[in-house]
């Protein structure tokens, strides 16, 4: 397996040709833009976070959230899940309710209040559970930021990295079900052949990997608890080493522990993209009412796993081009 490094630098000069036709006021207007969305901003809206405040993730992200907003006293209110049902009165005068995880989204889920709510820490699987919630039974407006990036994201970095791999595999739960239906879905329409597991309890999980591995050159990680764990990661990075087939990962800890690569979004990448769905949601009262993954994103590639497997793989910085690339024709 080898990565065609020209595709990319061809891509790329295409990108850029695009980029020289644009005239120098629309680039001022995006710098401009750019400026404003990140730059600090006074919020008036009182909003209401729901965390686990001991959280050392919940702990950082509402930090983040203060700096980037500079927000004034009074405007943040944090509480606990186990809070919500003695402070009623703290959700229906929020302007907007933030929940962190699945405890908080689950505390508020049957709020008797018309206080529009934005889940985020969630994957898609569950927060869809929040988001479609039927209009009689969740009088209020109701939005996701997802945790985990878009499938045609993970599959255009495989393009980038292996252009020349056509059989791709992996292992799916009760819990990943539906993102491993979008998968198949659209690696088959991209031309890839694919190879796949149903993974009912963990006692079926080693011979399962064995069986699509043989068939594999390349092995995508979906999120599943099941599947991937502290105790079963090890034992799948040790079977993609022996069948020398690398494994998309979909976080940086994963590629740290083996896996050849990940497109993922930081903690800091994530409350910027919270920082920015609270300042339309402040100018609109829009919240992202079918969800969103985030925009902003990082690439981690695995260079000793890489050397091991002997694979010479293209720079982050020169993936992350490729698929913004790859994003903007479609």
């Amino acid at each position: 397996m080898s990565t065609d490094v020209q595709t990319i630098k061809q891509q790329l000069k295409e990108e850029a040709a695009i980029n020289r036709s644009h005239s120098p006021f629309s680039t001022v207007v995006v710098v401009v833009l750019g400026f404003l969305l990140f730059s600090p901003i006074a919020m008036a809206a009182k909003i209401l976070v729901i965390g686990d405040v001991e959280h050392p993730l919940h702990q950082k992200l509402i930090h983040g959230l203060s700096k980037e907003l500079t927000l004034k006293p009074g405007k943040l209110t944090i509480l606990r899940p186990d809070q919500i049902a003695k402070n009623s009165l703290a959700t229906t005068q929020a302007d907007l309710i933030i929940t962190l995880g699945l405890s908080a989204a689950k505390s508020v889920n049957n709020l008797n209040s018309d206080t529009p709510i934005l889940f985020t820490l969630l994957p898609k699987v569950l927060a869809d559970n929040f988001i479609e919630c039927p209009t009689q039974l969740c009088p209020q407006k109701r939005g996701a930021l997802f945790l985990e990036q878009p499938m045609n994201r993970r599959l255009n970095l495989i393009h980038l990295l292996f252009p020349d791999i056509k059989k791709l595999s992996f292992l799916y739960g009760d819990f990943s079900a539906s993102s491993a239906n979008e998968l198949d879905e659209l690696a088959k329409k991209a031309g890839y052949i694919t190879d796949k597991a149903h993974i009912e309890n963990k006692d079926q999980l080693s011979r399962k990997f064995s069986v699509v591995l043989e068939q594999s050159e390349l092995f995508i990680a979906l999120p599943d608890p099941l599947i991937h764990n502290r105790n079963s990661i090890p034992q799948l990075l040790l079977g993609s080493y022996r069948y020398n087939i690398p494994i998309i990962g979909f976080s940086k800890s994963y590629v740290s522990a083996g896996a050849i690569a990940a497109v993922f979004s930081s903690l800091e990448d994530l409350t910027k993209e919270l920082t920015l769905l609270i300042q339309t949601f402040e100018r609109s009262g829009q919240l992202p009412s079918a969800g969103r993954y985030p925009s902003l994103y990082r690439i981690q590639i695995n260079r000793n796993v890489a050397r091991s497997m002997n694979l010479h793989l293209p720079s982050p910085s020169l993936l992350r081009k490729g698929l913004l690339a790859l994003e903007e024709g479609t």
